[in-house]
């Protein structure tokens, strides 16, 4: 460690420049794995929130929660099922939400609405001010906590699509946008009066919903328990929840494409690093050939070499960190940026292993260097 730190400081602006490179080599690692968590959880947020094991669509949908349509009563039937403990209905509306009863253009965000059965699955959770609506109350509602930032506050009245019905706002719910859009909760009552106000078009005799949200008994295996809806119910598709996130449009494609390039930028990172260390040992061969000359083990250099390894590598994540933190604070509301400890987290060990991989692969010249030759300028 002592040999590896005085070459460094001796040679402090080379390994300087490789520092702020691989820094900020992170800083762009961090910013895409940031903005992947944000999409992910603007995304996704609703359904998670749902706080379900498994969601039953009508089959042939695809799981979307658009085309779905399950009959209220089958909620009922859900229950009876081997293994379910309770299930809930969940009705789902897309449009705009806006705070005047007027259709104002600067007044309209997008907004959607689920309506679920209060004290059922299906309910939202990450409840952080206020409550949720009660089953025995109509035309109140809690609202996704990113609904703030288009002025919403707890007590005020909103509006959905066409629709001249309120809903006060009792609530605030973190992580539970839906699409990158917040979600008003309400029960399923008056997500009702919304759908004949503003989608008479899906009104039908019989009383329906998008899904049905199922809590799965302690114990049960939650794939055996899908089966068992599916044959007891009719017509019906049961998925985990994070197979339900998974069937979203552009989700999978999505977080394929961010990884892509995060796999990309490390594989530039390895040969960066590689290259450099691989040009260091060539210019101090004759250095390492009187070290080993007086008794020097190779096993000792190339230790030496990953110790600078983890020199460079550690500072620079640790200071991309802090610069991404910084960055982020400065990004407006509407642009997705979730810290991610443990992405974060992965991000540090794949910086560490990448440098110390491409330290790795300059062993074998250090290996190959004859004290002999090196001393007498000959080289490797």
């Amino acid at each position: 460690m002592r040999l590896a730190w005085k070459e460094i400081l001796r040679r402090r602006g080379r390994f300087l420049s490789v520092g702020i490179t691989l820094l900020l080599i992170n800083v762009l690692v961090l910013f895409l794995v940031s903005q992947l968590a944000g999409l992910d959880s603007g995304q996704t947020g609703a359904i998670r929130a749902l706080d379900a094991d498994l969601l039953t669509f009508d089959a042939g949908v695809d799981q979307s929660l658009f085309r779905s349509s399950v009959p209220v009563a089958a909620v009922q039937r859900a229950r009876s099922v081997s293994g379910v403990s309770d299930a809930g209905a969940v009705g789902v509306l897309f449009g705009t939400g806006r705070t005047q009863v007027e259709v104002v253009p600067d007044d309209l965000f997008d907004m959607s609405v689920f309506g679920y059965e209060p004290g059922s699955p299906g309910e939202p959770a990450n409840l952080v001010a206020g409550r949720l609506p009660r089953a025995d109350e109509s035309g109140v509602g809690a609202i996704d906590a990113r609904a703030r930032t288009d002025g919403v506050a707890l007590g005020d009245v909103v509006y959905f699509a066409e629709s001249d019905r309120p809903i006060e706002i009792v609530g605030f719910v973190e992580d539970s946008s839906f699409q990158l859009q917040p979600t008003l909760w309400v029960g399923l009552d008056t997500w009702e009066e919304l759908l004949v106000a503003v989608r008479p078009e899906r009104v039908s005799d019989d009383q329906r919903a998008n899904l049905l949200a199922i809590d799965v008994e302690s114990g049960a295996d939650p794939d055996a328990v899908a089966q068992a809806l599916d044959s007891g119910l009719t017509h019906t598709e049961s998925v985990t929840t994070a197979d339900a996130i998974a069937a979203l449009p552009g989700f999978s494609e999505q977080r394929r494409t961010f990884l892509t390039i995060v796999g990309m930028t490390y594989l530039a990172t390895a040969i960066v690093i590689t290259l450099f260390f691989a040009l260091i040992t060539l210019e101090k061969s004759e250095q390492i050939g009187i070290l080993k000359a007086i008794g020097a083990r190779t096993r000792d250099l190339t230790a030496s070499v990953l110790a600078q390894s983890l020199l460079l590598a550690i500072p620079a994540f640790l200071g991309a960190a802090a610069l991404t933190l910084l960055v982020g604070a400065a990004l407006p509301p509407e642009l997705p940026f979730t810290v991610d400890t443990q992405a974060w987290l992965t991000v540090g060990l794949l910086t560490a292993t990448v440098s110390v991989i491409g330290a790795l692969l300059s062993f074998r010249r250090i290996s190959r260097i004859d004290p002999a030759n090196a001393i007498g300028g000959a080289g490797d």
